[in-house]
C-alpha cells in the first residue's frame, strides 16, 4: 500500500520510475494534535525538510544545499543580508490561502535518486503552532519512514527530533536527522511496485517478465532489494512572504514574451528576478524584452494556411508525416538569412502560427514531400498567409 502526503488534507501522489519501472515512493505526512502556542509567537521561520531515496547506501555522502534551483520548483528563498530576514517566494502555480500569520513554514523537498534525471519534489505549508510532526502509520509502505517533529521554543530555538534524536537547527546549515533502510526480498519489490502501479494506472498494467528484467539491470544479481532513505533538515532562518507566485510570474513571463504586450513580460521578470537575481534564462529575456519596449516595438503574429495541390497530401505522405513530421516553419531576419532562424513552429493539420515581435521577416515554409517555399513578409497585429505549394515528383 502506497503512502501518500498529507498535511491536514490529501496531498498529490507523484509516480516515479528507474529506467521505466513503475516506482511510487510516497510519504505520509499528517499533523498531530499540536502543541498549545507559546505566549510569544517566534519567527515566522522556515525549516526545510529533505526525504532522499536511493537503492546505495546514504551515510556519508553531501548532504542537499540550502540554495534553491535556478527554475522555481516549489518555493525560492532569497537572502540579503545576515541581519535581513530572508524572503520566501512560493512557486505553487496557485496562491496560497489567507492564514494568520504562521509561526513555521515548512518547505518539504522530496528527492527521488531511483529516476534518471528526475527533479526534486518541492512543497511548501504552513503551520500556526510552534510544532509541526511527520508521522506514518502504515507499515506496508515501500519506502522507509522517518518520522520527525520540528519544534520552536519559546526563545526561538528551531529543534529537530527523530526517534531518540534531537537537533538544534542553525540557520543556513545542513543538519542529517536520521538514516532508515527497508530490505525485500525481490519478488515481494517486485510485487509491491506492480500492486502500486495497478492502483495509480489500471489502463497501463506492468509485464512482470519485464519489470524483473529492468530491476536486474538498476540492481543487480538475485539477493534482497533495499532502499535507503536519508532525512536532512536545512533551517533557513526568519522569512517574511513574498506578494507574488514565482512560478505563475515566470510562466506568464514566458506567455507575454510570446505573445505580447511586452510591458506585461518585463513586469514579470522583474518580479521573477526579484527572486533569482543570478537566473540566466530570465536575465537573458530580461534584457531582450526591456530593448523591444525601449523602442517601441509591438508583438505580432503570424498565422499562416499551406494550400496542397489537386489530389494532396497522399495517404503515404500522411503516412511519412506520423512518422516523422508534418513540416516547420521558419523566421528569419531577411538582413541576415544566415543567421539562423529567429523563430520556428510546427505545422500542424495544414496550419502554422508564429508570435514575433512587428517587423519585416524571411518565411520559409517546408513540409515532407513538397518544394520548400520562402517569401518576405512583413508582420503587423496578425498576419495571415496562404502558403501554396508544390509537390517534389
Amino acid at each position: 500500500m502506497p503512502l501518500t502526503v498529507k498535511h491536514g488534507r490529501r496531498g498529490s501522489a507523484k509516480l516515479l520510475g528507474v529506467l521505466g519501472i513503475p516506482l511510487t515512493l510516497l510519504l505520509l505526512f499528517s499533523a498531530p494534535a499540536l502543541a498549545t502556542a507559546a505566549t510569544r509567537e517566534p519567527g515566522p521561520f522556515l525549516v526545510e525538510l529533505v526525504y532522499e531515496v536511493d537503492t546505495r547506501p546514504l551515510e556519508g555522502r553531501p548532504l542537499p544545499s540550502e540554495f534553491s534551483d535556478t527554475d522555481p520548483l516549489g518555493y525560492v528563498v532569497q537572502k540579503l543580508g545576515e541581519t535581513v530576514p530572508a524572503t520566501l517566494y512560493p512557486a505553487l502555480g496557485k496562491p496560497l490561502s489567507n492564514e494568520s500569520r504562521p509561526v513555521l513554514w515548512i518547505a518539504r523537498r522530496f528527492r527521488n535518486r531511483l529516476s534518471q534525471g528526475g527533479g526534486d519534489s518541492r512543497t511548501l505549508h504552513s503551520s500556526k503552532e510552534p510544532k509541526f510532526a511527520l508521522r506514518s502509520d502504515d507499515s506496508g509502505s515501500i519506502a522507509p519512514f522517518i518520522p520527525v517533529e520540528v519544534v520552536v521554543d519559546k526563545d526561538g530555538t528551531v529543534k529537530a527530533k527523530s526517534r531518540d534524536r534531537e537537533v538544534a537547527l542553525k540557520p543556513g546549515e545542513s543538519v542529517l536527522i536520521a538514516l532508515a533502510q527497508k530490505e525485500y526480498e525481490r519478488e515481494a519489490f517486485a510485487d509491491a511496485i506492480i500492486a502500486v502501479n495497478a492502483e495509480r494506472n489500471p489502463d497501463a498494467p506492468v509485464d512482470r517478465k519485464r519489470f524483473m528484467e529492468e530491476l536486474l539491470f538498476v540492481i543487480p544479481g538475485d539477493g534482497p532489494v533495499t532502499l535507503y532513505a536519508r532525512l536532512s533538515a536545512i533551517h533557513h532562518g526568519e522569512v517574511t512572504l513574498g506578494d507574488f507566485d514565482v512560478l505563475h510570474e515566470w510562466r506568464e513571463a514566458r506567455r507575454f514574451i510570446r505573445e505580447g504586450p511586452y510591458e506585461l513580460a518585463e513586469e514579470a521578470l522583474e518580479n521573477v528576478l526579484a527572486a533569482l537575481p543570478d537566473h540566466g534564462e530570465a536575465l537573458r529575456l530580461y534584457e531582450r524584452v526591456s530593448e523591444l519596449v525601449s523602442q517601441g516595438v509591438e508583438a505580432a503574429s503570424i498565422r499562416g494556411v499551406v494550400v496542397f495541390p489537386d489530389g494532396q497530401p497522399t495517404q503515404e505522405l500522411k503516412d511519412l508525416w506520423q512518422r516523422f513530421h508534418a513540416g516547420f516553419v521558419v523566421i528569419s531576419d531577411p538582413a541576415d538569412p544566415q543567421g539562423g532562424g529567429i523563430v520556428s513552429a510546427p505545422v500542424e493539420d495544414g496550419k502554422f502560427t508564429v508570435f514575433v515581435p512587428a517587423g519585416e521577416y524571411q518565411l520559409m515554409v517546408a513540409v515532407p514531400g513538397f518544394e520548400p517555399v520562402e517569401q518576405t513578409i512583413k508582420a503587423v497585429g496578425t498576419k495571415e498567409v496562404r502558403i501554396a505549394l508544390s509537390s517534389t515528383q
